[in-house]
């Protein structure tokens, strides 16, 4: 009987738009509170032993506006994650995959690097979001560009902070394809400036 009951209850699908519901779940945000209480509760709710919130402290962060003005226009952008909150102006350079030997090729001194989210099928391996913003980092860059690879979707996220350093030191924005693509084809070697707007400061998470 609990195999049929466990194979169509909706507690799990319910619970899941229930978080999907909430504006944020960032870590430290209300919207997380909000979300681990809920979790908490629908634990409980199936009779989960001893069900509560543990809490500890985080680094918080919240997304303000952000923004790249290139040749008069300006084109839409997100913050990532653990970005500081900063304005630069650098020239772009358009690093295509963003693989280890691209960044060591160019000269990124003071740079805006623009770099996609994928690695080409030749690689041997991924090179994931945070190491390619390291690597800008590590080359001098002033702000890093994170260039969705999908067509027709969002700007891609995640964060670029680290267990050393939970704020990056450049500010970083993800960008969609399409705007990438306009990114490289129109502003390649232009002067660009990027924007980030985010609230930082300590913060209090907790699992449930």
């Amino acid at each position: 009987m609990w195999i049929g009951e466990t194979f169509t209850s909706d507690a799990g699908w319910d619970h899941l738009e229930r978080l999907v519901d909430l504006d944020t779940r960032m870590a430290g945000s209300d919207g997380e509170r909000r979300a681990a209480v809920a979790t908490r509760d629908a634990l409980e709710r199936v009779g989960a032993r001893d069900a509560r919130i543990d809490d500890f402290p985080v680094q918080g962060w919240k997304r303000g506006t952000s923004a790249i003005e290139a040749g008069g226009t300006t084109q839409d952008c997100i913050a990532l994650p653990r970005s500081p909150s900063a304005t630069v102006t650098g020239e772009l350079v358009d690093l295509r995959h963003g693989l280890p030997a691209d960044f060591e090729a160019a000269d990124l001194a003071g740079a805006v690097v623009l770099a996609r989210s994928d690695a080409p099928a030749h690689h041997d391996r991924y090179v994931h979001r945070r190491e390619k913003y390291h690597y800008a980092v590590e080359h001098g860059a002033a702000a890093f560009v994170y260039r969705n690879h999908v067509p027709g979707q969002l700007p891609p996220t995640g964060s670029v902070g680290s267990a050393d350093a939970p704020i990056g030191p450049i500010p970083a924005v993800g960008v969609s394809r399409e705007v990438g693509a306009r990114l490289a084809r129109r502003f390649d070697g232009d002067s660009v400036t990027v924007a980030v707007e985010a609230e930082t400061g300590d913060a209090t998470s907790g699992c449930s």
